[in-house]
């Protein structure tokens, strides 16, 4: 240094005392950023027990309608869309955050979606054999509101349960005609008289199977929500033979919440005039055989595909209107308890011009 300098150090020395300070806030934002990394990477890879439903695929179902060579039919105007949801997989936590910020998907459990212990395929399955059952619901509802004679329905046993008494004395497809000599007439006289009984206490069944009537011997056994209350372990129809060859082509969607769609597709197709008016038809419900229109998961989904493909309104069941006005979209929402109440509404609409131009 020279002598007799006695102004400031030079500002390269002068400085060299805070280099620590900035090596130790790099070290600190280093030390955050790798942190970050690995909990991003952790979070691809930790799954958590939800899955996420988003608006599905929409289809005409007028377009899935089949029906025999003899069979009239009177192709309607206007688009009858059923809706439905696409379900993920499990997530993982990073997608789930992901989906969970997203205004189209909300995040279900997983347990409130498959049975315990069910695998995907299973649920799968149980969702296309459910569609199966909805569509000859539908098929029953329509010909019966449009006059056709029906027989009664039969109480058909469709799945058993493994591991349960009534594996080994009842098969896939017998009639269960009463029990302990009271004539059934519907499905939930079953359920109700089982309601009654303890497990452990045996039912005599009267059954058909290959035209043969026999009585069958059924212990109940308990069920798994609830080991005090009894149950016989199997799944019933209730099945009519349709007098008309007809049917609907699901293409691989599973569900019940396409039935109240179905019957209206059907009875629009199967008479003169023109049921939705012209109009573009929305709709989800199930539907029984009274008619009755139940309640259906991921109808916030649903309304809001109902908007992105641009239909007019969306019939809903009135046990979801309150969940299905929380969607984001601004669409016209028409709550219904039956079917006839959903006729009766698209009877009052006015027809457009492309529905009453002549062919």
């Amino acid at each position: 240094m020279p002598s007799g300098f006695t102004g400031p150090l030079p500002s390269s020395i002068s400085m060299s005392s805070s280099s620590p300070k900035r090596s130790s806030r790099l070290r600190i934002w280093l030390l955050v950023v790798a942190f970050l990394v690995c909990a991003t990477v952790a979070a691809a890879f930790i799954t958590v027990p939800v899955v996420a439903w988003l608006p599905g695929p929409i289809y005409d179902v007028i377009d899935q309608v089949e029906v025999g060579p003899d069979v009239e039919v009177y192709p309607p105007t206007g688009d009858h869309l059923v809706l439905t949801v696409a379900g993920t997989n499990r997530l993982s936590l990073l997608e789930a955050i992901g989906y969970g910020i997203s205004p189209r998907a909300d995040l279900i459990s997983l347990s409130s979606v498959r049975r315990p212990g069910e695998t995907a395929e299973e649920y799968r399955t149980r969702n296309l054999q459910s569609m199966d059952v909805s569509v000859h619901t539908s098929i029953v509802v329509a010909l019966d509101r449009l006059g056709y004679e029906l027989d009664d329905a039969e109480i058909v046993v469709s799945g058993i349960l493994e591991d349960v008494p009534a594996d080994s004395d009842l098969d896939p497809g017998d009639v269960i005609l009463g029990v302990e000599d009271t004539t059934l007439q519907r499905a939930d006289d079953l359920v109700e008289y089982i309601a009654g009984r303890q497990p452990g206490d045996t039912l005599k069944l009267e059954i058909m199977r290959d035209d043969e009537t026999i009585d069958a011997k059924v212990e109940l056994t308990s069920r798994e929500d609830d080991p005090s209350a009894a149950m016989l372990g199997i799944t019933v129809q209730e099945m009519v033979d349709p007098p008309l060859d007809i049917d609907i082509e699901t293409d691989k969607v599973g569900g019940t919440s396409a039935g109240l769609m179905n019957a209206i597709a059907i009875m629009d197709l199967l008479s003169p005039g023109n049921m939705v008016n012209g109009h573009t038809v929305a709709g989800t419900g199930t539907l029984d055989l009274d008619g009755n229109v139940g309640t259906i998961g991921g109808i916030r989904q649903k309304v809001v595909a109902a908007k992105e493909v641009g239909a007019e309104f969306v019939i809903v069941p009135r046990g979801n209107l309150e969940e299905a006005e929380t969607a984001s979209v601004d669409i016209k929402l028409v709550p219904v308890d039956t079917i006839d109440d959903a006729l009766d509404y698209l009877a009052a609409l006015p027809p457009t011009q492309a529905a009453t131009s002549p062919d």
